[in-house]
This record gives structure tokens, sequence and C-alpha cells, in this order.
């Protein structure tokens, strides 16, 4: 029996296979065109995919709005409807993306992922996986949810094998397996998955589930970095300074920081404060720093104030009003690190007393996008009286407040209930968050709680669970050690 003409053509390279006509082939050629880290490329795959989006190709229309996503969501949801009318399971997918980001939870755009997902699509499976946004995550849903991230890297999408890999790497409720997630990793990697390829990278360099392999962790790097994944960079830069699977080349490695720097890594700025390969010279170092704060690089700032605070007191001058610029631009941690620089000499001195400045890095540390840290320093600090004057009610009420808020801090609510300081003395509420920041895994809020099951005092009194708290505690405290 002769083979049919459709299996002849199956067999051919994939370029051949264009040429003849296959036009979802073109496709994922002109689509790997875009990925490509050449322009010229970028620009001829673009054009490539909105011809065969228009000749009516469905996966081409489907990327086409990937294209378009950043720069026009418009025209974006107009390629996905019009892949996803087609027949194009990825750009239903997408079109399901784009609308529950428009409007989370939206019911055509959860119905388009579930509908994807049934059909086949892992990216619909991640991505409804993704949207989910229950009012509790219970064991069910956990289930649920990791069930369709599971179909999702079964199908290879690199995302879902990413998040996958990490649950692994991490033992997020799993015995943690690092050679199933250095699997993972390097298949998210291989899909271009700059997080992927940046985990993929790590399990290589240090030999996490793997074998150690410094060429094949530089080249992870570099594709990470290449997709502007500033951690990439940062190690790649590593790679380059160290000479570890890569041609030792400082001035490169130089280059990379510098890069990284400039889009807000602050680990990649401190390395060229104290890198003597890349710059011998102190001077000089900072002086490039100085050079990329003027140029308002704030998070150079930050680490320009950082490399000075722990120095003269003439140089920590000069580091708390960087610290405070970058802070007033809002720069994350740069408060908080502000707040460390002031109080440094105290804390050498391990004395205690109002800093100037400390207050107001720390309140406005905590008004930061992300605050559990500089609030739950400001709520110690306010409580305690430790570098700024005592306030303990605002403290307590603060504390308060953020644990509510499902913050970190309830163990110093916890305080705050026992000794009625911003909230009324209730030993019971003082348990209940003692118990949450216990189980939150803070080894002195377990000893709190130790010591009030002991003595029965806001709960039932039971010398063996105190006992057990007591040992737990001492659990967590070696594991910090």
């Amino acid at each position: 029996m002769q083979p049919t003409a459709a299996a002849n053509l199956a067999d051919l390279p994939p370029a051949e296979r264009c040429r003849r006509g296959d036009l979802v082939v073109c496709a994922d050629l002109a689509w790997a065109q875009v990925e490509s880290i050449r322009p010229e490329a970028q620009e001829a795959g673009s054009r490539e995919l909105r011809s065969l989006c228009g000749r009516g190709v469905a996966q081409a229309c489907a990327r086409v709005g990937d294209i378009e996503w950043s720069q026009d969501k418009v025209a974006a949801k107009a390629a996905y409807e019009r892949g996803c009318s087609l027949g194009s399971s990825l750009a239903c997918a997408n079109l399901g993306v784009a609308l529950d980001v428009a409007n989370p939870g939206d019911e055509r755009g959860q119905e388009l992922l579930r509908k994807a997902c049934d059909s086949g699509s892992p990216e619909g499976c991640t991505w409804l996986a993704e949207t989910m946004r229950p009012e509790e995550w219970t064991e069910d849903m956990l289930g649920t949810y990791w069930a369709l991230m599971t179909r999702g890297c079964v199908g290879k999408y690199p995302r879902a094998c990413r998040v996958i890999g990490i649950r692994e790497h991490t033992g997020n409720g799993i015995p943690r397996d690092d050679v199933s997630a250095a699997g993972h990793f390097r298949v998210a990697c291989e899909g271009s998955d700059a997080e992927g390829c940046l985990q993929w990278g790590l399990a290589q360099e240090f030999g996490n589930g793997t074998m150690v392999d410094q060429k094949g962790a530089g080249r992870a790097y570099a594709i990470a970095c290449d997709a502007e994944h500033q951690d990439g960079c940062f190690r790649l830069g590593g790679a380059y300074l160290r000479g570890t699977g890569l041609a030792k080349d400082a001035v490169r490695a130089g280059e990379l920081y510098r890069s990284a720097c400039k889009a807000g890594h602050l680990y990649s700025c401190t390395t060229l404060g104290r890198a003597e390969e890349i710059e011998p010279d102190r001077t000089r170092r900072l002086a490039s720093l100085s050079a990329l704060c003027s140029e308002k690089a704030m998070v150079a700032c930050q680490a320009i104030g950082m490399t000075l605070s722990w120095t003269v007191a003439e140089e920590r001058k000069t580091a708390l009003a960087l610290l405070d610029e970058a802070c007033a631009a809002k720069v994350l941690d740069a408060c908080l690190h502000g707040f460390y620089a002031a109080t440094a000499p105290t804390r050498k001195k391990n004395g205690k007393g109002v800093v100037p400045m400390a207050l107001s890095f720390l309140e406005r540390s905590c008004d930061m996008s992300d605050p559990d840290e500089g609030c739950t320093e400001l709520a110690e600090a306010l409580i305690s009286g430790t570098y700024v004057a005592r306030d303990a009610k605002r403290g307590g009420e603060l504390a308060v407040r953020l644990c509510d808020a499902g913050s970190a801090t309830c163990r110093l609510a916890g305080d705050a209930f026992e000794r009625g300081l911003g909230a009324p003395q209730d030993a019971t509420k003082a348990v209940a968050a003692y118990t949450k920041a216990c189980t939150k895994s803070d080894p002195r809020a377990c000893r709190e709680l130790a010591r009030l099951t002991r003595i029965g005092k806001g709960t039932k009194k039971d010398p063996v669970e105190a006992d057990r708290l007591e040992q737990r505690a001492v659990e967590l405290l070696d594991d910090d050690e």
C-alpha cells in the first residue's frame, strides 16, 4: 500500500511542509521568528502571522493577539476572537484570559477556558487554574487547582511546568522532589519560559535534582536574560565574573550588572558597588553607581546608600540622604533599608532610644504596596519603644489590624490583646492570635502560646500540649540557624 500524501507531508521538515502549503506549520515557523532575539526576524515573523490570520489560519490569529497584547489590548482581543471563531483552542484560551483580566471572574471568559481545557488545550487548563478565586482555598479547591495545572504541564505548556516544578522544589503540600522539579524546569525553559529558564539554570548550577552543568546553567541564564528576566541577567553576570561555564569576562559581567541595575535589580547594583573584579578602585565603583543614580535609576541610589551605611559617619550621612531619596521614590525595600541604616550605630552598641529618621522610614515602608515587613517593624518598634518614641496603643492597633488582614504579625496582635495595647484586654483573642502566628511558623508565638496553655489563660490548661508547643518553638528556632 502506498503511503498517503498527508503522511508523506508529515514526514518532511517544517520549512518544506510550509512551502508545500501546510499553513499551520507556517504559523509555527513565523511564531518562532517572533520569539527570536533578532529584531529583523521578529518583524518578518509578525508580518507573516498577520498575513496568515487574514487568510483564515486560526493559530496565526492567536499569535497575532499575543503580539498585540502588550501594546493594544483591543486589537489583541479582536485577533483572539477571530482565531477562536476559526477553531483555535489557543485563541479561545487567550481570549478567556483577556476577558478575565478586564473583568475578574468574567462568565464568558471562564466558559471559554473550560471549553479550551476540555478540548485538550494545555493553555486553557493552566489559565483556568490561574484564574480560580475561591473565597477559601479548601483541600478540594487546591486539588482542582493542581489537577488543572498538571493537565497543562502534561500538554507541555511552559508556565504550567514551571509552576509544578516550583511546587516540587519547595515541597508545597507534597514531599520535596528536586529530580522531578528539575525535569519540569527543563521543559519550561525549552518552551522559553523566562522564570523556568532561571530555575533550570539554578538546578544545573547547584546540582539540584540534576547533574552539575555550569555551561548548561549559563545557557539557561542567557535565555532568561534575553527575555529581560533581571534575575537571569544577574546570574549570567555572575557566571561571567567567576568564569563558571563561560569564559571569564569581567567587562561583560559589568555590562550585565549595569543593565540589570538600570532595570531595577538591587543585587546587580550592590554587586557593581563591591565587585573588585569589575573595578578594583572603590571610588570608581561608587562613581559608576552614582552615575546610574543621577540617571534616576533609584535602585542604584539605594545600593550606594546600603554600601555606605555601615562605614564611617561622614559616609553614613550621604547614605541616609540617598536612601531617603530612594524611599521617597517608592523603591521597594529602600525605606526599610533606610531604617536599618539609620539605626545601625545604635544596634552596634545594643542601645535603645529615639533615632532621627527611623520613624519616618518605617511609616513610609509600611505604606508601600508590599508592606508586611515594614509594618511589622513599625508595630514592634512602637510597642517596645526601640528606636522610636514608644506608642504602645498605636503599635497594638496596627498589629491587630494587620493580623485581621492575614499578615504574619499575629504574634504582636497576641501581645496587644494579652496586655490591652490598642485593644481591650482579651486572653482568648490573644490565644487565637498566637495560634495563627504559631501555625505560620513563628517560634516566639509558639512559645507564648505554650506559656498561656500551661497556665490555662484564655484556653484550656493542658501541660502536655504546652510541652508540644515548646518543642515546636525549639524546632523552628533550630531551622533558622
